[in-house]
């Protein structure tokens, strides 16, 4: 007989009955004795009992491994995913941003309104209007699904063109005969 604490993992016991009832085909032929090794009885009113991982092996009823972990691996991702979807929802809820302070091309290009109307040379035109055109490819440049939308750069395009008006406005009264 073959005798397992009750207190071991019946997945364990299992398999080592499982094993011992494979090797015992192999073994027989060099010991005869090995030949005698028999599914055990498996009343529940036996003089003793059979382990019940044993009993599991011995019935067909033991669990695999999906058996055993399908839950968890299908719940595991779907309770991650929600837990994503609450922190999500509360960094963007409590407002959490970087430390630096960014200015976005839309507050840099209403700033250059009054740089404009101050500016006394066209070399200063020129370079400002360089500025304009670096901060509109850069807008141009984000990727579609960025956090500001497409309403920005709309609103970025409309004011650069006003920018442009300005500067061109602004030349031509640097370039008026003074009198």
């Amino acid at each position: 007989m073959l005798v397992a604490n009750r207190h071991l993992n019946p997945q364990v016991v299992g398999e080592l009955a499982k094993r011992v009832m494979a090797a015992r085909r192999d073994l027989a032929a060099n010991q005869p004795l090995i030949a005698n090794i028999a599914t055990p009885t498996l009343d529940a009113d036996a003089f003793i009992t059979v382990h019940p991982g044993a009993a599991a092996f011995y019935n067909g009823t033991q669990e695999s491994f999906m058996d055993r972990w399908s839950n968890a691996i299908y719940l595991t991702p779907m309770v991650l995913g929600a837990l994503a979807s609450v922190f999500a929802a509360a960094w963007r809820f409590l407002g959490i941003r970087g430390n630096g302070v960014e200015h976005t091309a839309l507050s840099r290009l209403c700033a250059m309104r009054e740089r404009i109307r101050e500016l006394d040379d066209e070399a200063a035109l020129r370079k400002l209007e360089d500025e304009i055109e670096a901060a509109l490819n850069a807008q141009l440049a984000k990727p579609p699904g960025d956090e500001e939308g497409g309403s920005e750069t709309l609103a970025v395009i409309a004011l650069a063109q006003r920018l442009d008006n300005l500067i061109h406005h602004r030349r031509a009264v640097l370039s008026a005969p003074k009198g």
